[in-house]
């Protein structure tokens, strides 16, 4: 979502884009002297099975029609990718982050599914600092040098690339020195609300609550209060509470993801929710 630009080398589009961003923990592992034992949850110290972090970011895709070969391993990729960058640019490890992806729903020219290697900021708003890898330069230097690390194995913590994932990447690398051509994504007219009707995220759909440190939240119903106006009913993904047990919350405070929410509009009328079309 929110794509001011970008650059085509090729069939390698490089583009930076508004992210939202979610991460998932489901464990963890627990070293006792030269012993570890993974614990997943729920356990005895936790009753949800998953801890999440949800937040909005600015970040940089790599796109390459080659990306949707299955023998490649992206995660791998993008993390060498990531390291390539931090040695190229003078950022800390805790400021940017990488993963692969894929393209939730069509948009400007991505199909949906299609798979893509991103580098983001890992600051909630963003700096733009991963927005470097739009220079021509720096995107040439961090792949030349994300290939240099795969083939000598000098990174300890890098694990080695299978034959079709060096192979993209040595194509990549070469697309990068080439010509490149600007890419601009015009925007469509936004959605407005239509006499009383109110966009809202659709009954039995997910969305995040920026109050509740951004955890994702299941719409389960939508309803009218008369002192507090519109608000959603339903839980907070990943814990377990008793099936009767629901919880609301304003819709102003429930944002929905991009890509995963399905919109709908709440009639002030009728107190009618109509779903729109996908």
């Amino acid at each position: 979502d929110g794509f001011p630009g970008g650059r085509r080398f090729g069939d390698l589009s490089v583009v930076e884009c508004s992210m939202y961003v979610s991460e998932l923990v489901y464990g963890y592992t627990e070293r006792r002297g030269s012993r570890k034992e993974a614990v997943r949850y729920p356990c005895d110290y936790w009753r949800r099975d998953r801890f999440t972090r949800n937040f909005v970011s600015t970040g940089v895709f790599l796109h390459h029609p080659g990306m949707q070969d299955p023998d490649l391993r992206l995660d791998s990729l993008a993390h060498l990718i990531l390291e390539a960058f931090l040695l190229i640019a003078p950022f800390d490890r805790s400021e940017v982050a990488a993963a692969a992806g894929k393209h939730r729903q069509p948009q400007m020219g991505f199909a949906a599914g299609d798979r893509f290697i991103a580098v983001f900021d890992q600051t909630y708003g963003s700096l733009r600092l991963t927005g470097r890898l739009l220079e021509e330069e720096t995107l040439r230097r961090v792949l030349d040098e994300a290939l240099e690390i795969a083939r000598t194995g000098r990174l300890d913590d890098v694990a080695p690339l299978n034959p079709p994932s060096l192979a993209a990447l040595q194509e990549w690398a070469e697309l990068a020195r080439g010509e490149s051509q600007p890419l601009s994504f015009a925007r469509g007219p936004a959605d407005e609300p239509t006499g009383e009707r109110i966009p809202i995220i659709a009954p039995g759909s997910v969305g995040w609550v920026i109050t509740e440190s951004n955890q994702e939240f299941l719409v389960e119903g939508v309803f009218y209060h008369p002192k507090d106006g519109l608000r959603y009913r339903g839980r907070r993904v990943g814990e377990n509470l008793p099936e009767n047990l629901v919880v609301s919350f304003p819709v102003a405070v429930v944002n929905p993801i991009p890509g995963v929410s399905r919109m709908a509009q709440y009639d002030l009328e009728t107190g009618e929710v109509i779903p729109l079309e996908p």
